[in-house]
């Protein structure tokens, strides 16, 4: 069971790293409903900010499984809020202009 929350801190890491790494390129996660970038600058730093973000809650979800001995339930909510946030990218991008969406 724990063993499932190593490895969920171990994707928050490399998840931040590839944030870090990759600042200026469309995160994979959203590539397809994104169809032009309208102010690029805006753009990537939202998406930087949600991923620095969502790096932290996938370590942070691990870490409170480890120390409280809580149950995998959690493990897999950290994984529907990684989604989620990752979309929100595109629900937040488009309403302030800096995305088309494709349809």
């Amino acid at each position: 069971m724990f063993q499932l929350a190593y490895l969920i801190i171990i994707v928050g890491f490399i998840y931040g790293i590839y944030i870090v790494y990759a600042r200026r390129k469309v995160n994979v996660y959203i590539k397809k409903y994104v169809g032009e970038i309208l102010d690029e600058d805006n753009f990537y730093l939202v998406q930087f900010v949600i991923g620095i973000l969502n790096s932290m809650m996938l370590i942070a979800f691990g870490i409170f499984v480890l120390t409280f001995h809580k149950e995998v339930f959690y493990l897999f909510l950290s994984l529907i809020i990684f989604h989620l946030l990752n979309f929100s990218i595109v629900l937040v991008c488009s309403q302030l202009k800096f995305i088309k969406v494709s349809s």
